[in-house]
């Protein structure tokens, strides 16, 4: 057991005391046994704390931590602060993991500064019934690449490589030499710019990637963080736009690589698009908070209307418009509306992915020769 690697687990903990006990559960079957789990409770209001001490009393491998309550940022930082682990791993208090998740992660990551793998995503109904939304990778992938190769990953979707703070292994030398935290003033994106920032680092030279095997179970239950995103604007909801934009400078700085660009840019404009839309419909922005999302969508977009990254935007969009209005109609309808938004200023070739380009291109060459393209059993989930 001595020379083993020990691997901390953190998990923030706040209000959770429904799922509290299976996520503990879950790291407590783990067939590897060199672990700690730091437990720490930001200020819950109900039995959350109770069940951490609970736990903490039985195996004097869990580590409890009690806080006033701060947000899921300071809370995460303070369980860095006092991890002894040589890996860091996070986990959420309404998550859980595999009997064989650390044990699996351990094996991939001989020789790396990274381990990134994939997560088995569950949802449940209003009657808490399960339902496992299938989330398998279109292409597999194990192997060991550099820094900029993963960035890479993140963009191509068929990986489905998540850009969260988890399912991952972080050494924690490279998390305290470089001094990495979570940003305390970010609300949502926080885990992704915690990404880039580590993935950014020069001694993150390796990453291993496997989405082969899921290692994680997340869970949306009615009324997690998850759930609770609404589509009404708020200060913490405005931060979204902050984090996304800082991730773009991040990966800027650490490589600038115009596909990088282009895909951190897109995320952060989309973000953006969605602030400003809230904004539109609400009195409770600020003049300042309007001057920055003025400010950097005018950035990120170049100023240009005939820019990629607007184009990007507006065409996946009209994609989504198009795939729910054709979903709904029969079959010999659909042909024909399909057909007829190939061909309609509404498609923009940047938006559209690799079999909707295809459908594109073929659509516009038999239409020079006077023959339409015949559409049918479409996957509007493409």
């Amino acid at each position: 057991m001595t020379n083993t690697p020990l691997i901390s687990i953190i998990v923030p903990v706040y209000n959770t005391e429904s799922y509290l006990r299976n996520t503990i559960d879950s790291v407590l079957r783990q067939e590897y046994k060199n672990w700690e789990l730091i437990l720490v409770d930001d200020g819950s209001t109900d039995g959350s704390g109770r069940i951490c001490d609970e736990y903490s009393e039985r195996d004097s491998r869990i580590r409890v931590l009690h806080k006033s309550n701060s947000g899921v940022s300071d809370t995460r930082n303070k369980g860095l602060e006092i991890a002894k682990g040589e890996w860091v791993f996070f986990l959420d208090s309404d998550d859980e993991l595999f009997p064989n998740s650390l044990s699996k992660m351990l094996e991939w990551s001989k020789g790396v500064d990274m381990v990134v793998c994939v997560f088995l995503m569950n949802i449940t109904d209003p009657q808490r019934k399960f339902q496992v939304k299938d989330n398998k990778p279109k292409k597999l992938i194990d192997k060991t690449v550099n820094a900029k190769r993963f960035v890479n990953s993140l963009i191509n979707r068929d990986f489905s490589i998540a850009p969260t703070v988890f399912p991952k292994l972080y050494k924690t030398n490279i998390i305290r030499h470089n001094n990495l935290h979570f940003a305390s003033d970010i609300y949502y994106a926080e885990d992704q710019l915690f990404l880039a920032q580590y993935v950014c680092c020069k001694e993150t030279k390796s990453i291993h990637i496997n989405n082969k095997i899921p290692v994680y179970q997340y869970n949306i239950w009615p009324g997690n963080a998850t759930s609770k995103m609404k589509a009404t604007f708020n200060n913490r909801l405005f931060t979204d736009f902050v984090g996304f934009n800082r991730i773009y400078e991040t990966y800027h700085r650490a490589f600038n690589d115009r596909r990088i660009d282009n895909w951190a840019k897109l995320c952060a404009y989309t973000s953006g698009r969605h602030i400003q839309e809230l904004i539109e419909k609400s009195d409770n922005a600020s003049t300042e908070q309007k001057a920055y999302v003025k400010e950097n969508l005018s950035r990120l977009s170049g100023g240009d209307k005939d820019n990629y990254v607007v184009n990007r935007y507006e065409g996946e969009r009209n994609l989504m418009a198009m795939k729910h209005k054709a979903g709904s109609l029969l079959r010999a309808d659909r042909i024909v509306f399909v057909n007829q938004w190939l061909h309609s200023k509404l498609v923009c070739y940047e938006g559209l992915n690799d079999r909707w380009r295809k459908l594109y291109i073929l659509s516009h060459v038999l239409g020079r020769f006077g023959v339409g393209l015949v559409i049918d059993r479409i996957r509007f989930d493409a």
